[in-house]
């Protein structure tokens, strides 16, 4: 009779830890299901996250493909300028190289042409009305001040006849400095205390004095004025250089 109710409890027992034993392993197998679906749940939205921005570099990759391909074709048009550019630069320098080969013969014809209007001015009979008197000679000469030039003038009249001719003279100096044209008056050229150049003529009158140049200043043409008291004024222009040669040639 003692071993039955042994027995019985035993059997329970088992049955207990069976049923524990499932329960844990149900438990544990549910665990493991929803830890599967949270790793799964989380790696479709890692996978998701990475795709778009895998989209958005191949996106930026695209965009950066364009802007290389314009960036090349910005050089090559740059390149090609840049040789055009050069291309120009050596035929405007071959053409100022042209240009300082014949200004010289360009300015020597100028100075030329100059002095045979300002003869012809010079030997053309005066108008009606006048008293006949011409520039017969003008030459320059320098002096020991740089700035300072001598001028001698030779006056001369065609018709001896009648009283005196009387009248002034008046001299201007046209030319440039700093590039720029510039045109020099009696008041600036003489001195202030300098009396008026007149003249008094029945055949011929020589007349001389001096005048002055600003420093910087480079002298073209030397302008005469003869303006007698009655009748027409006559004017007359000399090449400066020419003018100079004159007088060294003389001296």
């Amino acid at each position: 009779m003692s071993n039955t109710p042994r027995i019985v409890v035993q059997g329970k027992r088992s049955r207990l830890r069976f049923v524990l034993v499932v329960i844990l392993v149900a438990t544990c197998a549910a665990g493991v299901y929803a830890f599967y679906q949270q790793v799964r749940q989380a790696t479709a939205r890692e996978f998701q996250v990475a795709k778009g921005e895998l989209e958005h570099l191949r996106a930026e990759q695209r965009r950066l493909s364009r802007e290389l391909g314009d960036a090349k074709d910005q050089a090559k048009d740059l390149r090609a300028e840049i040789a055009f550019l050069k291309q120009g630069k050596q035929i405007n320098q071959q053409a100022c190289a042209a240009v300082e080969q014949s200004l010289p013969s360009l300015q020597a014809e100028n100075a030329k042409l100059r002095e045979q209007v300002a003869f012809y001015r010079n030997v053309v009979s005066p108008p009606s009305g006048e008293s006949g008197i011409r520039i017969r000679q003008l030459r320059l000469s320098a002096t020991q001040d740089p700035r300072r030039w001598r001028f001698d003038l030779l006056l001369t009249r065609s018709s001896t006849q009648g009283k005196r001719a009387d009248g002034v003279i008046e001299l201007e100096v046209k030319g440039h400095a700093d590039g720029k044209f510039r045109r020099l008056t009696q008041k600036t050229i003489f001195e202030p205390d300098t009396p008026p150049l007149v003249y008094s003529i029945r055949n011929k009158e020589e007349l001389g004095g001096e005048l002055q140049l600003p420093d910087g200043f480079q002298p073209d043409l030397l302008t005469v004025t003869l303006i007698p008291k009655a009748g027409v004024r006559t004017v007359a222009e000399f090449d400066w250089d020419r003018l100079l040669a004159v007088g060294e040639n003389a001296s």
